[in-house]
C-alpha cells in the first residue's frame, strides 16, 4: 500500500492542474446540484456528513484520483479545499462523524520523511457509506488553502471497497517468498566504520524518541577518501530508493544522499540510509533517476555492492541500517502513530552466529568506547507502558494518528542505550528548555513508578555526564492527568518548589 503513495500524489498533482479555473458561481451551482441529488437519493434516516467550517467547494475535472482509491464513478463525490492542516481535518472528521459507524482509516506517510501527507476514512450507516479522502495541497495545485479533501457517499457495497488495502503498483506486485532470512554480510567493510549504536539512542531535539535503527559511524567520513562500499546483507529485491540533494556547508555545492529499501521476504525489509552514491549495477537497472522516491525491482544477492557512503562524494559521517518485520509489532501505547516503523527490529536478531559474534564487539561508542552489557545487547527502542509515565509522549496538537516525524513536539522518558540502569529524558523543543537529551540528577525518580495517582512529580535534569555536560541544568514538573495525558512544564536550573503556570504543555499518547 505504501508503494502506491508516490504515484497517487503525482496523479493527483496532474489532476489538479486540470482545474478549469471555475468561478465561485460555478462552484456554488455544482454544490447545489450535488446537494439536491443527495437529498433525493438518501433515505431520511441516513446521518448527515458535516462540512468543515472553512471548506470551499472546488471542481475536479479528472477522476483518476478517485479511481486510485477504488471510488466507483456512480458514487456522489464532492471536493473541497481548507486552510486547516491535514491532521486537523482528519481528526475533526473522526470526532464529528459520531452518528456513523467507523469502518477503517489510515494516515499515509510520505516515504523516507515519514510525514503523513494523505489519509482516508471510511464510515458506514446500515446500507449506506461515506469515504473521506484528505491530501496535503501540493505547490502545483492552483487553489487556495493547505489541504484538499473529498467526500464520496452512496451504497455501502461500493463504499466498503474504497481505500488502498493490499494495493501495489503493477511493477511491484511480487511475491518475495517466505524463506527464513539470515543476514550473512555486514553492510560495510571492517575498516569502514569504528562504532555502532544499539537500538534506543535518545538524542532530543531531533530523534527525541528512541531510535529504531542502528547508526554506524564511518571511519572515512565527510570529505575524506575513499568512499566505502555498501553491501546487500542478504538476498533480496530493492523495491524503493529515496533520493535527496543537500547543500554542502558554506554554500560550496551540493551532495547526493540515498536510502535503499530491500525486501528479503514477504515480511522482512531492510532500509539502509546515508549512501553518497548508488552502484553502477543499480544505476544501470534504474536508468534515469526522477523524483525523490524511485520505485523499482532490482534483484540482489548477499554481498553485492549496492552503493557507496562517506568519502569525498558527500557529507555523510554515518550510515544506518534498519529492519522491519511485519510479523512483529512493538508495544507502543499508540502503535498507529508510528506507521510501518511500528515493526522495527534489529538486524542482529536475523544474523548468522558468525555475523552476530563479529558485530557485537563493534557495538560501541567511538568516542568513549562504552559498550552495552545488558541484554538484549542490540538494544531496545520501545519503552511505553500503558498507565505509566515511562515511554513516548506527543504534544497534544500532533493529532491522533500523525506519524513520529514531528520531533520538536515529542517528549520521551526512557533509558540510556548503553547503560539501561540510567534514565534519559529526550526534549523535542516544545518546552522552555534546551531541546536535547538529559539525565536525572541522582537517577531518580523512576518514570516507571509514576502513575495518575502520583500527583505532581519533580525531575531535576542535567546534561549527559558521559560528555561532560552536567553544567546544563533544568527542572521538569510533571503530572499524569490520566493514563493517556500528562501536563509538563520546564524551568531553567534546578527549582526546589516549582508550580504549574500558563506555560505548561499537555502531552498525549
Amino acid at each position: 500500500m505504501k508503494y502506491l503513495y508516490r504515484i497517487i500524489l503525482l496523479v493527483a498533482c496532474l489532476c489538479f492542474l486540470l482545474f478549469s479555473g471555475c468561478t465561485e458561481q460555478e462552484s456554488q451551482e455544482n454544490e447545489e446540484q450535488n446537494n439536491n441529488g443527495s437529498s433525493e437519493e438518501q433515505q431520511a434516516d441516513i446521518p448527515t456528513i458535516p462540512l468543515y467550517t472553512d471548506a470551499e467547494a472546488i471542481t475536479l475535472l479528472d477522476n483518476r484520483l478517485w479511481e486510485d482509491f477504488h471510488v466507483d464513478a456512480s458514487l456522489e463525490k464532492d471536493m473541497y479545499s481548507s486552510d486547516a492542516d491535514l491532521v486537523t481535518l482528519y481528526t475533526w472528521y473522526q470526532e464529528q462523524m459520531d452518528e456513523w459507524t467507523f469502518s477503517s482509516g489510515e494516515m499515509l506517510e510520505e516515504p523516507d520523511s515519514e510525514v503523513s501527507s494523505m489519509g482516508y476514512l471510511v464510515f458506514q450507516s446500515d446500507d449506506y457509506g461515506a469515504f473521506l479522502l484528505f491530501m496535503k495541497k501540493e505547490e502545483q495545485m492552483p487553489i487556495d488553502g493547505e489541504t484538499v479533501f473529498g467526500i464520496a457517499q452512496g451504497s455501502w457495497d461500493l463504499i466498503s471497497v474504497c481505500g488502498l488495502e493490499d494495493e501495489k503498483p503493477d511493477d511491484m506486485d511480487q511475491d518475495y517468498g517466505t524463506d527464513p532470512v539470515e543476514f550473512t554480510f555486514f553492510i560495510l567493510d571492517d575498516d569502514a566504520y569504528n562504532g555502532i549504536t544499539p537500538l534506543g539512542d535518545i538524542q532530543g531535539g531531533d530523534h527525541t524518541f528512541p531510535v529504531n535503527f542502528h547508526m554506524i559511524y564511518l571511519t572515512h567520513a565527510a570529505g575524506s577518501t575513499p568512499q566505502d562500499n555498501v553491501y546487500a546483507p542478504a538476498d533480496g529485491v530493492i523495491t524503493e530508493i529515496s533520493y535527496h540533494e543537500y547543500d554542502l556547508p558554506g554554500g560550496s555545492g551540493t551532495y547526493d544522499d540515498y536510502r535503499v529499501y530491500m525486501n528479503h521476504n514477504n515480511s522482512i525489509l531492510s532500509y539502509i540510509g546515508h549512501l553518497s552514491a548508488l552502484s553502477d549495477t543499480v544505476l544501470s537497472e534504474l536508468g534515469t533517476i526522477e523524483g525523490d522516491m524511485i520505485q523499482c525491482s532490482i534483484v540482489v544477492t548477499a554481498g553485492d555492492v549496492i552503493g557507496k557512503t562517506g568519502g569525498s562524494g558527500g557529507e555523510q559521517s554515518t550510515t544506518y541500517w534498519g529492519v522491519l518485520d511485519d510479523s512483529k509489532t512493538l508495544a507502543y501505547a499508540a502503535p498507529e502513530r508510528y506507521n510501518r516503523y511500528v515493526h522495527a527490529v534489529s538486524f542482529l536478531q536475523y544474523s548468522s552466529d558468525e555475523l552476530y559474534n563479529a558485530i557485537i564487539p563493534d557495538m560501541k561508542d567511538p568516542w568513549t568506547n562504552r559498550q552495552r552489557i545488558v541484554e538484549p545487547l542490540y538494544g531496545k527502542c520501545c519503552y511505553d507502558q500503558v498507565g505509566k509515565l515511562l515511554g513516548n509522549w506527543f504534544e497534544e496538537s500532533v493529532g491522533d494518528t500523525e506519524s513520529s516525524s514531528e520531533y520538536e513536539k515529542h517528549l520521551c522518558f526512557g533509558y540510556n542505550m548503553w547503560d539501561p540502569s540510567k534514565m534519559n529524558i529526550g526534549i523535542g523543543g516544545t518546552l522552555d528548555i534546551d531541546a536535547t537529551v538529559y539525565e536525572e540528577r541522582d537517577n531518580s525518580p523512576n518514570p516507571v513508578t509514576i502513575t495518575p495517582d502520583s500527583g505532581q512529580v519533580i525531575f531535576e535534569l542535567q546534561g549527559l555526564s558521559d560528555y561532560g555536560q552536567q553544567s546544563l541544568k533544568a527542572t521538569l514538573l510533571v503530572e499524569m492527568i490520566d493514563e493517556t495525558t500528562i501536563q509538563v512544564e520546564a524551568f531553567s536550573g534546578w527549582q526546589s518548589s516549582p508550580s504549574f503556570t500558563s506555560n505548561a504543555v499537555t502531552y498525549i499518547r
